[in-house]
């Protein structure tokens, strides 16, 4: 298995938090390329709204000046300079609170932009949040989460407001608005409405700042893989449980992330009826297009660790080889056993030989796929500039695993296309 990294910066991670509460602005100390991450989020998110004809940009540096060098920036006197930039973005119209970071070097330098930022936000008509100095040693999961760990410490919270039955998701990754996640959150609030639980909040879901607080209307706090530590700040913050969850990918994640809910809420018989009816269903939905075009083939995954870790026991299910991972991210992460999934894979023997020979999928994002070995790439995961949901396409739970499916069983029948047309020269 080959687990070299590809990488995404710490402060990409951050602006797909920010570009996810379109409210939210985020200052970063630092030269004004910090837009080009702004704008390679909004090439992958088509519905973005980090950049408005009519307002200000959302991702702001606080070098404003493309002429001005930034070794000279660095010894000028700059405190006055960046507060200001930080209390204009924090008056802008509508915005719900602003987040600061800075860039690698400024780290270097010493800055005292903690200070800065404490000054700013005593006068602030919204939260102000200085995230950690991470670029050097973070990746992009780094800064999503601690994006969340902000909000976490940020949202204005009333203990004691929980109802019923009422769950929050906290550590989802949402990088866009498109209908990929919107079919994932769907379906995640069909499964736990059928638990007899329903969603009062997911982190983060595309919705407002404000709207962040309605974590306090649930009972129970549900942590998915993303933001551990802002879920296990929520808790404490409104003395709730917090139960920890799997990314439901494929039947048996599915499966464990409903059995989890299930035992925490106090519904395992309801939720294990429920997994063995849904399975069942999938199955029967996708068996046909599994023995014929998916089975018995090779997959290569460039994942996150999270997303990783689902696919490798994805695959055991749909009679995939796995023989390829490379993680987008750091491997060493809470909760994730991609080894343990690798093994689940590693000893699974496929349904049946593909009726053409051996085939390669990919399943990897575009901007990390390589054609290799006459791979045929299924593309998932951030980032994504070259395919928009238009129509909702969710890639976990039950019909997520259709969807996984789907885009196998039609990805192999391209290539097969292409290959007879390249044999007849057409």
């Amino acid at each position: 298995m080959d687990l070299r990294r590809p990488e995404i910066p710490y402060l990409s991670g951050v602006v797909v938090a920010v570009n996810a509460l379109p409210d939210v602005a985020l200052v970063v100390d630092g030269p004004y390329c910090v837009t080009q991450k702004a704008e390679a989020q909004a090439c992958h998110d088509h519905l973005s709204t980090l950049f408005s004809p009519v307002a200000e940009p959302r991702v702001v540096p606080t070098a404003q000046d493309a002429r001005v060098e930034e070794v000279t920036s660095l010894l000028l006197q700059r405190e006055d300079g960046v507060a200001a930039v930080i209390s204009r973005a924090a008056r802008g119209p509508g915005l719900g609170a602003v987040l600061v970071a800075e860039f690698d070097y400024v780290q270097l330098s010493g800055f005292p932009l903690e200070q800065v930022v404490a000054r700013v936000a005593a006068t602030s008509p919204v939260p102000i949040r200085r995230l950690p100095s991470q670029s050097f040693d973070g990746d992009w999961l780094d800064g999503y989460e601690a994006a969340l760990d902000a909000l976490a410490d940020a949202v204005p919270l009333r203990a004691g407001r929980s109802r019923p039955g009422a769950v929050a998701l906290v550590g989802y990754f949402y990088d866009r608005a498109e209908q990929d996640h919107v079919g994932n959150l769907r379906e995640l609030e069909r499964l736990i409405g059928d638990l007899g639980a329903s969603v009062a909040s997911t982190w983060l879901g595309g919705q407002p700042f404000a709207d962040l607080s309605r974590v306090e209307q649930a009972g129970l706090i549900v942590s998915l893989p993303y933001a551990r530590r802002a879920a296990a700040r929520l808790g404490q913050r409104l003395g709730v449980p917090v139960v920890e969850a799997e990314l439901p990918v494929g039947l048996e994640g599915t499966g464990r992330f409903l059995r989890t809910l299930g035992q925490a809420l106090g519904t395992a018989e309801r939720a294990e009826a429920l997994v063995e009816r849904e399975t069942t269903a999938a199955v029967r939905a996708t068996e046909r297009a599994v023995l014929r075009f998916v089975a018995g083939n090779r997959l290569s995954i460039v994942q996150d660790p999270n997303l990783a870790a689902g696919l490798t026991t994805f695959a055991a299910e749909v009679g995939l080889w796995v023989d390829d991972v490379r993680l987008i991210g750091k491997p060493a992460r809470a909760g994730v056993d991609l080894e343990a999934s690798r093994a689940v894979t590693d000893t699974a023997a496929p349904v049946a030989p593909a009726p053409n020979g051996d085939v390669g999928f990919e399943i990897a994002p575009p901007a990390f796929h390589v054609a290799r070995d006459g791979r045929v790439p299924v593309f998932l995961g951030f980032p994504n500039a070259l395919e928009h949901a238009l129509i909702e396409r969710p890639f976990l739970g039950y019909q997520g695993f259709r969807w996984l499916v789907e885009a196998l069983a039609n990805a192999r029948l391209r290539a097969e296309y292409q290959a007879e047309c390249a044999r007849y020269g057409r």
